[in-house]
């Protein structure tokens, strides 16, 4: 199983679970697994698929439609900008 599958299959887990407890920490632990490990455009359809299960948010994030696709797509901006440079520290260390 190559790492970028054994990301997914983590993430998946977690946001299954979280939609199955009830829990929205254990969607978003999922989302930015699969965003930061996987492939983006996975992680933008957990994110869809958990906002389509939770429903827009209350309160002070009203204004924000889409969290969880908001979310993983700033994620995956990171892993995309961050990524040449995190992969330049890890061979200097390993």
């Amino acid at each position: 199983m190559t790492r970028s599958r054994l990301f997914a299959a983590v993430a998946a887990a977690s946001v299954f679970s979280g939609i199955l407890l009830a829990w929205w920490p254990f969607g978003l632990l999922g989302v930015v697994i699969a965003a930061l490990g996987s492939d983006w455009f996975f992680a933008v359809t957990l994110g869809l698929l958990l906002d389509l299960a939770w429903g827009p948010p209350v309160g002070a994030w009203h204004i924000l439609p889409l969290p969880f696709t908001f979310l993983a797509l700033m994620c995956a901006f990171a892993r995309w900008t961050l990524g040449g440079r995190l992969r330049a520290a890890v061979r200097l260390t390993l």
